[in-house]
């Protein structure tokens, strides 16, 4: 308490004696009021409480509080977990680690389950489709990123999908203690680990698979790997390993003759008393078409744009780019290709323009800091670009939120590297739409960077500014893939190469899912003059094959897209019928459920990854000594901490009540006494 404080307080006793005795002793003879002594000492009170609570005095106040580590217990929620039997394992663990006392009384217990994702649960159902600890692993570290909150990992070890989790085990500030749970046991098996083909062939052509078969055991054993299609074996490779040999990569060429999909079955036949036969069959399917689209990249220089742009592209296997100088190119080539890129034209190419407007195709050109606009400017009307000054300028790019040709990929353009080229003005536009504008320091402009020109059924693509592939490289470092990029650049060329503007429902799904995977289809739906539609009803029409089921769903609008997701489906052939309610458009197709489960490929826990994770692994039956090495650890001991904080007295609501309760009696007491 202040100084001050106890000065005004000071002050308040006198005043509050004042006038008790300046009221029951001064002005008449004590004696004429009975009991004065009495109603003097109930003043007294009354004024002295009442001034307390005016003068408000502040005072120290310490609170004592214990506070306990966080535990955080992740439990497996796989399916894997169930196959390899150690569900019973994880239930009991779990038990004797949420009941215990002592368990309780030293720590904040907070659990959670993990498969795909991460929830908070206690209690594990085991039927995730997949298993990513990795993931959990990081989104627990940022919840709890003290030194001093112990996590137990009860798993079996097999991780299907994301990154490995002694990555980002390595990230948690604090202690792992993984507790194995699952068959331990390593029996001898030989199984499909890695299967690689693309999903499309073209007719008459071979395309290639890629099989890598994996080994577990010590004894020298052989076996075969076949490829069915249905009933039929169409390739067979014998194999051989051993305690030395622990896998083999297997290359296949098959060919492709039937134009349509077609399913085949990669098989190993098992070894003796082998017990996991889950993951020696693989099932894959291809799509033979009758041609692959040729997209050629022409320039009069080399530039790291580009490759870029021929990666992206290529990225797409029912295209195929190719790379020329316009040097180099004879004319009769140009016939050969169905679409084109136009990098930094000059004067060389006016026999190339020239050929695109007698044939009307489609073209995508790129302008940058060595383009004629001079020449481009004369050659075509698209647009005009009038350089004033001999000066390049940097600019980055964003997306213009009224683009509607088509659904643009979702990226962020502003956190991209700026792009390069001449300093000017672009002007005369033709009818069409900016995909990405301008913007210098953070200031948007109307001045475009990627713009499409319609003219009847001609389609033009223009990019004013060069150094894409530093957009690819910045997508990579970002996600770890260039997927966002690859379909950045595939949309412009898809837009560029489809003159059929009659179908204004597209839908976009996969045509292969794994037994277990969630199934989610995408659609894009716009009016009769090609704008956006948010407000349709789209259902789709579901039939499963091989039975005749039928299902039926809904699409939803979320974001630009109408969307839905089917859940997990069981293995068979289906197909499908989205149509607009009310009007005339519809998309069907097709697509496939493989019955290859990855949470059943493994036959025992995964020791040696939990090993990575921690040189001390526990087993669900240590659960006592788990416990002890929590209890026992100084770091991991409850905190005594005493916190001091100021209170002001008017806080305390009873000394209000009580200076009401004076008031209340010495009131009461006057007029029993006839005073007034």
């Amino acid at each position: 308490m202040s100084l001050i404080s106890v000065l005004f307080l000071g002050i308040a006793v006198l005043l509050s004696a004042a006038a008790a005795l300046g009221l029951y002793y001064f002005p008449r003879n004590k004696k004429s009021v009975k009991h004065w002594k009495y109603f003097s000492v109930l003043r007294f009170f009354t004024v002295l409480v009442g001034l307390i609570l005016l003068i408000n005095p502040k005072f120290e106040q310490n609170q004592v509080r214990i506070e306990k580590p966080n535990l955080v217990v992740v439990s497996d929620n796989s399916k894997s977990v169930r196959f390899l039997k150690g569900e019973k394992q994880t239930k009991r663990f779990l038990q004797e680690l949420l009941q215990d006392q002592e368990i309780k009384e030293a720590f904040n217990v907070k659990s959670f389950t993990f498969d795909e994702e991460l929830h908070f649960s206690r209690t594990p159902e085991f039927s995730g489709n997949a298993s990513d600890p990795g993931k959990a692993l990081k989104q627990l570290a940022r919840l709890y990123p003290e030194s001093n909150s112990p996590l137990i990992l009860i798993t079996d070890g097999n991780a299907t999908q994301g990154t490995a989790p002694v990555y980002a085990a390595s990230k948690y500030q604090s202690e792992i203690f993984p507790v194995v749970v699952g068959d331990t046991t390593q029996h001898a098996d030989v199984y499909i680990d890695l299967l690689n083909v693309n999903p499309y062939a073209f007719l008459d052509q071979r395309f290639p698979v890629e099989i890598f078969v994996n080994y577990q055991g010590d004894a020298s054993v052989q076996s075969k790997l076949l490829i069915k299609k249905g009933t039929r074996v169409v390739h067979e490779t014998k194999l051989s390993f051993s305690a030395d040999k622990q896998g083999e990569q297997v290359e296949i060429m098959l060919p492709a003759k039937r134009i349509g999909k077609h399913k085949y079955t990669a098989y190993i036949t098992p070894l003796n008393q082998e017990k996991n036969l889950q993951n020696n069959q693989r099932d894959f399917f291809i799509e033979v078409v009758d041609q692959q689209s040729k997209v050629l990249i022409l320039s009069s220089f080399l530039h790291p744009d580009l490759g870029a742009l021929k990666k992206s592209i290529n990225s797409n296997k029912q295209r195929q780019a190719h790379i020329k100088l316009i040097d180099e190119l004879k004319q009769e080539e140009l016939s050969e290709y169905t679409n084109f890129v136009l990098y930094q034209p000059n004067q060389n190419f006016e026999w190339v323009f020239d050929y695109l407007d007698k044939t009307q195709k489609n073209y995508l050109l790129v302008g940058g800091t060595k383009t004629d606009y001079n020449f481009l400017n004369r050659i075509q009307s698209s647009f005009r670009k009038e350089l004033k000054i001999n000066q390049n300028e940097e600019f980055q790019a964003q997306l213009n939120e009224n683009f509607s040709l088509y659904q643009p990929s979702k990226i962020n353009f502003l956190d991209y590297p700026p792009l390069s080229d001449q300093f000017g003005e672009i002007s005369n536009l033709s009818t069409g739409q900016a995909l990405l504008q301008q913007n210098i320091n953070g200031v948007a402009t109307q001045q475009p960077v990627v713009y499409f020109v319609e003219s009847g059924q001609r389609r033009i693509g223009l990019v004013f500014g060069e150094n894409l592939w530093q957009w690819r490289v910045k997508n990579f470092a970002d996600l770890a893939n260039f997927e966002a990029f690859d379909l950045f650049i595939n949309d412009i060329i898809q837009f560029l190469g489809d003159n059929n503007r009659g179908e204004r429902l597209k839908v976009e799904m996969k045509t292969v899912f794994n037994q277990g995977e969630p199934i989610r289809m995408q659609a894009q739906y716009v009016d009769k003059n090609y704008r956006e539609d948010a407000q349709a009803t789209i259902n789709l029409r579901v039939v499963k094959q091989e039975d005749e089921s039928i299902q039926n769903y809904s699409l939803n609008y979320v974001d630009g897209n109408y969307v839905t997701n089917l859940g997990a489906l069981a293995p068979g052939s289906y197909t499908f019928t989205a149509q607009v309610e009310g009007e005339n458009s519809l998309q069907t197709g097709d697509f496939v459920v493989t019955a290859f489960d990855i949470e059943e490929q493994f036959n025992h826990a995964q020791v040696s990854e939990l090993n990575k994770i921690s040189d001390t692994l526990y087993y669900s039956e240590d659960f006592l000594s788990l416990k002890t090495k929590l209890l026992q650890t100084d770091i991991y001991k409850p905190v005594q901490r005493t916190l001091t904080k100021k209170v002001e007295l008017i806080e305390f609501k009873w000394l209000l009540g009580l200076w009401v309760l004076l008031l209340s009696l010495e009131w009461f007491l006057r007029k029993y006494n006839g005073l007034t």
